[in-house]
């Protein structure tokens, strides 16, 4: 399995296109009609950019939303594209098919990843709504723990697309449909593929702290299951490599005693976990 490429945080692209037009807090603030305060966690982390507030900041900057979530293209989707991976998306229950294929299925999932690993996001997404949609039916049919693993996979393609392409709300449903899929393998290897695609979401938001705590219980549950797969350590690897969701400057765990909760911890883990400051 293969992570999704680390999304960049809206608060450090809110502060640069600040900057950039000579603005200081207060003023943004003001234009967006929001708290001084809240723009000031916003832009080093210490708070999450929810949609409302991140739609309301993008006009007072005169920019896209799309350039607040780090869109690093100037082209958009074609609209119709972007509908079918969302109706693809939304239909994890009655995927809509009309040819399964499933022994070309791992191929032809195997190819979309690559595609996804060379950014080439033209050919990835035509194809996506179909693969997504054969994927689903193929997990369901056989109910098979590698099946739900191989839709784990088309979910982080999936994943990657919507969110360098400027859809973080589609982004935000495709994590949460991988999640499931994971929960439906309970393979370890699943499980730490949704949680790096999950971690990524919080970072791309601006909650670090809840992305960093996603990346922990992740690991801590790997460790409990003594995994030594290849495919267990690359994904393991991913979460461990992947650039600090922690803001910049402010080191790359959160301060001695920071506690967090969270009511679906991961197996393994408690309800509370206190960092001690150690790496």
């Amino acid at each position: 399995m293969q992570a999704a490429t680390a999304p960049t945080a809206v608060g450090g692209n809110i502060a640069v296109q600040r900057k950039a037009r000579e603005l200081s807090q207060q003023a943004l603030a003001n234009r967006a009609k929001i708290s001084k305060s809240l723009l000031a966690k916003i832009e080093i982390g210490d708070r999450a950019c929810r949609p409302a507030v991140a739609a309301s900041i993008a006009a007072a900057l005169g920019v896209p939303l799309t350039v607040l979530y780090g869109q690093p293209y100037a082209e958009s989707a074609d609209p119709q594209l972007i509908d079918a991976l969302r109706s693809a998306v939304r239909r994890h229950r009655h995927p809509a098919v009309t040819e399964l294929r499933a022994d070309r299925l791992t191929a032809d999932i195997d190819a979309a990843s690559r595609m996804r690993a060379s950014t080439d996001y033209a050919r990835l997404l035509p194809i996506l709504p179909a693969l997504i949609a054969r994927a689903v039916a193929h997990a369901h049919d056989t109910q098979d723990p590698a099946a739900w693993e191989l839709l784990v996979d088309a979910y982080s393609c999936a994943f990657t697309v919507a969110h360098r392409l400027g859809y973080p709300d589609l982004a935000d449903l495709v994590a949460a449909r991988q999640e499931w899929a994971a929960h439906q393998s309970w393979t370890p290897v699943a499980q730490l593929a949704a949680a790096w695609t999950e971690a990524g979401c919080y970072q791309s938001a601006g909650d670090y702290l809840e992305g960093l705590a996603v990346t922990d219980r992740a690991l801590t549950a790997m460790s409990a299951t003594a995994t030594d797969s290849v495919a267990g350590v690359v994904a393991a690897g991913s979460l461990t490599s992947a650039p600090s969701p922690w803001p910049p400057g402010r080191g790359t765990r959160p301060p001695p005693g920071t506690t967090w909760r969270r009511p679906n911890d991961w197996p393994g883990t408690s309800a509370t976990r206190t960092c001690t400051g150690t790496t």
